[in-house]
């Protein structure tokens, strides 16, 4: 069968039983792995040898320099097709790479402080700084992915409740989240007299706000304030988290702001710092 064919056929699979999210995952993915069998002048999957899965892992190591974890889930989107299109190769099965993904911190204080004060710094009247600086406020804010803060909609923002409906969710699942103070005053000045369907607005391109212009000003930021360790709007949304767990939030309030379907999923994506350790302890800890 031809790969692409196989690729294809995954994606329509994808496109009807799938979420979005996740057929677009596969869309890119299977993208990339074109270009390698390409690469590697294999066009049909009766040219796999046991030597293919190798080819694969090294390419995406020494060219498109992909940690582990990443080539795992490339190779699993491979089997993936491969398993559902129940076509046998003699590609062998998957081998787990060790997993190296480094999990990323929470702003310290300084590092929030000098994001504030940059931000807060901005002429909201230049370029598209009054929605990169909203976008900063919002994910401090309400702890949203990146695309759901994308697709916030004027209309299912209320101003009396400060809080926000978001239709697009990773999971699919609409809910509602909250504003504080740090977003308020822009939103309603944003609000005012405004026309344009989505929260974020782009006024160089006369568009919504997108990925590329978000990344645009994180890396703009970067530059500027110097920082240590990379700065992006996930780890925003760990900030936000960890911040509510620092004042007591309770772990299942957390997870619904968060979107989690789990527990287990915040429990994991939280960082509970020594602080917090020693805090609960002494609170809860019971002298014999």
């Amino acid at each position: 069968m031809k790969i692409e064919e196989l690729f294809n056929d995954y994606l329509k699979y994808c496109e009807i039983y799938r979420k979005k999210g996740t057929y677009i995952y596969y869309k890119k993915t299977f993208k990339q792995l074109l270009n390698i069998f390409d690469e590697l002048k294999i066009t049909n999957t009766d040219e796999f040898t046991n030597k293919t899965r190798d080819d694969i892992v090294i390419t995406l190591r020494n060219k498109y320099c992909k940690k582990n974890s990443k080539i795992n889930d490339t190779l699993s989107a491979l089997y993936s097709a491969l398993n559902k299109a129940k076509i046998k190769t003699d590609i062998g099965e998957q081998i787990k790479l060790n997993d190296d993904t480094e999990s990323f911190k929470v702003l310290s204080d300084e590092e929030l402080n000098k994001l504030l004060r940059y931000v807060n710094s901005l002429d909201l009247t230049n370029s598209n700084n009054k929605s990169w600086a909203l976008a900063v406020y919002l994910l401090l804010d309400t702890g949203v992915r990146l695309n759901e803060l994308l697709n916030i909609k004027i209309k299912n923002i209320d101003l009396v409740t400060q809080s926000i409906k978001l239709d697009i969710t990773k999971n699919g699942k609409k809910r509602i989240v909250f504003y504080g103070q740090l977003s308020k005053a822009l939103i309603e000045e944003v609000m005012k007299n405004n026309k344009n369907e989505f929260l974020l607005f782009n006024y160089i391109t006369n568009k919504k706000l997108d990925f590329r212009s978000i990344y645009y000003f994180f890396d703009k930021v970067q530059r500027k304030l110097k920082l240590e360790r990379k700065i992006h709007p996930h780890r925003l949304r760990k900030t936000f988290a960890t911040k509510l767990l620092l004042k007591g939030c309770p772990i299942t309030t957390i997870q619904k702001l968060l979107g989690h379907q789990s527990l287990a999923q915040t429990m994991i994506y939280l960082e509970v710092s020594n602080f917090v350790l020693e805090k609960d302890y002494k609170e809860f800890y019971m002298d014999y």
